[in-house]
């Protein structure tokens, strides 16, 4: 995966089964942790009254199944060591 303005090579990626997981930087990183570690996700709406504005809408399914959950939070430990 490259970032999209810049076309560089993202280097907080990693495959997980057939899909890609990655974060721009570690606070995004840290963000999604949260997310994903979470019991109880409530949808929020932003200022402008959408559900569909904020990052965590916009999630691929494989990030937010909580079947992945135990999963995805390993891969994410694993790239915050990458990153410190």
């Amino acid at each position: 995966m490259c970032d999209l303005i810049f076309g560089l090579y993202l280097w907080l990626q990693k495959p997980i089964g057939d899909d890609l997981f990655w974060s721009y930087n570690y606070e995004q990183l840290t963000l999604l942790e949260q997310y994903v570690s979470a019991k109880l996700r409530e949808r929020s709406i932003d200022n402008k009254g959408s559900k569909n504005s904020l990052m965590f809408s916009r999630l691929p399914t494989f990030i937010t199944k909580a079947g992945n959950r135990e999963e995805i939070l390993k891969l994410i430990r694993e790239l915050q060591l990458k990153v410190k």
